[in-house]
């Protein structure tokens, strides 16, 4: 039994195109009458408005203010603190 896509399996013929492209006159015509495709670039964002979408995400808001309120009750930094990295690890992997 033969496995479908084997090569030696007939198919279908492929279709004949009756249309033919441009000849090189015909594209110098087109180009100088300004007839052309103009493909507008894609929109980009920039590396700030990437990094502002990254950083700045409630998820991270929620663990700066418990990080702000740990510094202000302990009085300052403490082990209690390093969820801290969570923050940057967040923000770095997006």
């Amino acid at each position: 039994m033969r496995e479908p896509g084997d090569a030696t399996e007939p198919g279908p013929a492929a279709p004949r195109s009756t249309f033919a492209g441009l000849t090189a006159d015909e594209v110098a015509q087109r180009v100088a009458q300004g007839r052309v495709n103009h493909v507008p670039s894609a929109p980009s964002r920039t590396l700030w408005q990437i990094i502002r979408a990254n950083v700045f995400t409630p998820v991270n808001a929620v663990i700066g203010v418990l990080l702000v309120a740990i510094l202000v009750a302990r009085g300052g930094p403490s082990a209690d603190m390093l969820f801290a990295g969570v923050i940057i690890a967040n923000s770095v992997i997006g």
